[in-house]
């Protein structure tokens, strides 16, 4: 179980989250993220947890659902959900479940024997759901580049890098800032293709990558698009005369539409985006 507990924990740190804390339940240990310094003793019972958690419990309107398979408990809101989609798409309940529960055990099985997930908000954990659940009514209501945002860190938390296609074809539609799509689609190894507007969009503006835009993307792509920004601006450093070009206008290096397809290049050239269908 050590090496399990290890793995999660450097996991975690090398994901930018706190390291797991562990409780015991039935003979298990479940991960409580919270930071060691307000963590809770990872030694007291069960029955301490129970009495402080469980008073006037109820269930989540969308995600208690009556024919799942696990009861999970955040704050005062009940969870019946599907175990196997839980497994399947986060690695953090996959170690979670890992160990097997003593023979006699019930928890996670009635409302009345949850799992108890602590350091997290009922509001935090639904946002989880919703990336596990696209089918859900309500689901996908971000709107703001802080609700995508705290999208990704809820993926990043549980340890989900992939999504369920329908949740993918969710997230290509909505508006949403181009440094923020970048961050989601890291997130989640979605389809890069679909990023040639955000990173056509990145290059094109006049100002800069700003310190924070630069540490969500990463090294690597603020790399290229300072190479992919300095080629652009190379192009229309050029005199727009050329040999045997009687006038300017015949070089309109500032003509929107000439200027996108410019722009497209450089994102092919530097990203390697859009590729290219595979025909056999």
């Amino acid at each position: 179980m050590s090496e399990r507990r290890n793995a999660t924990i450097n996991t975690a740190i090398a994901n930018g989250q706190p390291p797991p804390q562990y409780f015991h339940g039935h003979g298990r240990k479940f991960p409580e993220f919270l930071p060691p310094s307000v963590c809770k003793d990872a030694g007291q019972s069960r029955e301490k947890l129970e009495t402080t958690t469980l008073t006037g419990q109820k269930h989540h309107q969308e995600f208690y659902f009556e024919d799942g398979n696990v009861v999970i408990l955040v704050e005062d809101t009940l969870y019946k959900l599907y175990r196997s989609l839980l497994e399947k798409y986060s690695t953090v309940f996959h170690e979670m479940w890992a160990m097997p529960p003593p023979p006699e055990s019930t928890e996670g099985t009635t409302d009345d024997d949850p799992i108890v997930l602590h350091g997290i908000s009922v509001a935090d954990f639904n946002i989880f759901l919703q990336l596990l659940y696209p089918s859900v009514q309500r689901s996908f209501e971000a709107t703001t580049d802080e609700e995508w945002m705290s999208s990704c860190n809820q993926g990043n938390r549980w340890g989900v890098t992939t999504l369920p296609s329908a949740t993918a074809d969710k997230l290509k539609a909505p508006p949403m800032n181009p440094v923020t799509r970048i961050v989601l689609w890291a997130q989640f190894g979605l389809d890069r293709n679909a990023l040639v507007p955000a990173y056509s969009a990145l290059i094109a503006r006049p100002q800069s990558l700003t310190a924070e835009e630069a540490y969500k993307i990463g090294t690597n792509d603020v790399a290229k698009l300072t190479e992919a920004r300095n080629m652009l601006h190379a192009i229309e450093q050029e005199p727009t005369r050329r040999p045997g070009h009687v006038h300017a206008a015949v070089m309109p290096y500032n003509n929107p539409s000439i200027r996108n397809h410019r722009i497209l290049a450089i994102v092919k050239r530097v990203f390697g985006i859009p590729q290219e269908p595979h025909v056999r």
